[in-house]
């Protein structure tokens, strides 16, 4: 599970919990509490917080990524569906990470086994700001 939130400044947090894999294996670490691979953010750029299949996560460094694109000038949505497409063509597990930038609307986007790995990514609209 994961959460991406901005406050009335600006400041961007990304958080996750992890429910864990059955019959992992002993060691075995999530993406969660690797920095850049379930979670990131920086308020200049935005956040992620990813949920889905960790170990594939983990090796794309996901949530960098995504943020490394958009900070590159991609688009938010653009950049959710190549990682996610990277996820299912390369790696084949499903990856949800839904973004949050300082100048758009929300993402939410998830990884599909449709069409041999595809991506939906949509924006949602920003809450109206309260304290204007």
């Amino acid at each position: 599970m994961g959460a991406v939130a901005i406050d009335g400044e600006g400041r961007i947090a990304a958080a996750g919990s992890t429910g864990g894999t059955l019959g992992k294996r002993p060691g075995r670490v999530g993406d969660t509490p690797l920095p850049g691979a379930g979670l990131y953010a920086d308020s200049r750029i935005g956040g992620v917080a990813c949920t889905g299949w960790g170990e594939g996560i983990a090796r794309l460094s996901m949530a960098r990524a995504v943020l490394a694109r958009i900070e590159g000038g991609r688009d938010p949505v653009e950049a959710a569906r190549e990682l996610l497409a990277a996820c299912w063509q390369r790696l084949g597990g499903p990856a949800r990470p839904p973004i949050v930038t300082p100048d758009s609307p929300p993402v939410a986007a998830r990884g599909t086994a449709r069409g041999g790995g595809g991506a939906a990514a949509r924006r949602h609209r920003r809450p109206p700001d309260r304290h204007a």
